[in-house]
C-alpha cells in the first residue's frame, strides 16, 4: 500500500542520503525529505532523491509531484526536458513523456531547459511554464487550488475535453474508463469529482448526457453513446 512504501521511505532517507520514491495505481504518497521539506506523489509517480552535503537535488522521472521546499541553499529538480530550482517555496511539476509542466503556488522558482543554452526563467507565485523547453510559455493561472486538488483526493475540472477528463481518471484511479467512440471525446465538461471515482464519474455521465456504461471488465468500464449497439 502506499502507506507501506511510505513507511519505507522515511526508513531509507534516515540512514541515506539518495532514495527512490514511487506510486501504483491509485496511491497518493507523501514523504519528508532530509532537510525537513515535502514531496506529495500523484499515483503512478516515480520520483529519485539525492541529498549530500549542501546538495539537495531529485529527478522526477514519472508522473507528478508537489513540493514544499523549505527556505535554504537552491533544491535542484530535474524533470523532463526542464531544470527547475527553488530556494524555498511551493510547485507542482507534471510530466507527460518528456515534457514538464511545472507550476509555481508560493516562493521563487528559476527554470530553464535541462540541456542548457538560453537563460533561465524566473516564475513568479501563480505562474505556470508549459510547452517545449526550448520554447516555452509562461501563463498565469488563476486556479493553482483545482489544479493540485488531486493531493486531497479531488480533481477539477472546467470546461474540459472528455477525451482528456478520461486520461486524467485512468491516471488516478483503479477503475479504468474506454471511450467506445472517439467522438463523445469532445464533450466538455466541468466540476469536483473524487479521483479514485471512475465508476461513479462513468455513471454521473451515464445520466448528464444519456450515454451507455457498460461493465467491460474487472475493473473497466466502456462509455458509449445510447444508440450504439
Amino acid at each position: 500500500t502506499a502507506a507501506a512504501v511510505a513507511s519505507g521511505v522515511g526508513l531509507m532517507m534516515a540512514g541515506a542520503a539518495q532514495a527512490t520514491i514511487r506510486t501504483g495505481p491509485g496511491e497518493r504518497l507523501t514523504a519528508s525529505l532530509p532537510d525537513g521539506s515535502r514531496v506529495t506523489l500523484a499515483p503512478l509517480s516515480k520520483l529519485r532523491i539525492g541529498y549530500g552535503g549542501s546538495k539537495r537535488a531529485a529527478r522526477l522521472d514519472e508522473g507528478q509531484a508537489y513540493f514544499e521546499i523549505r527556505r535554504g541553499k537552491p533544491f535542484r529538480l530535474i524533470a523532463g526536458d526542464r531544470v527547475a530550482e527553488c530556494a524555498g517555496g511551493r510547485f507542482q511539476v507534471s510530466l507527460d513523456g518528456a515534457r514538464a509542466q511545472i507550476l509555481l503556488e508560493d516562493g521563487a522558482l528559476q527554470v530553464a531547459a535541462d540541456a542548457g543554452g538560453a537563460r533561465p526563467l524566473a516564475i513568479r507565485a501563480g505562474q505556470m511554464v508549459s510547452g517545449p523547453a526550448e520554447a516555452p510559455a509562461v501563463t498565469t493561472t488563476s486556479d493553482a487550488e483545482g489544479l493540485t486538488a488531486w493531493r486531497t483526493g479531488r480533481l477539477v475540472f472546467d470546461d474540459e475535453a472528455l477525451a482528456d477528463v478520461v486520461a486524467a481518471f485512468n491516471r488516478y484511479s483503479r477503475d479504468q474508463l474506454v471511450l467506445a467512440q472517439p467522438e463523445l471525446g469532445s464533450i466538455r465538461i466541468s466540476g469536483s469529482f473524487r479521483y479514485d471515482g471512475a465508476r461513479e464519474f462513468a455513471q454521473a455521465m451515464q445520466a448528464a448526457f444519456g450515454l451507455d456504461v457498460r461493465q467491460v471488465g474487472t475493473s473497466t468500464w466502456s462509455i458509449t453513446a445510447a444508440s450504439a449497439t
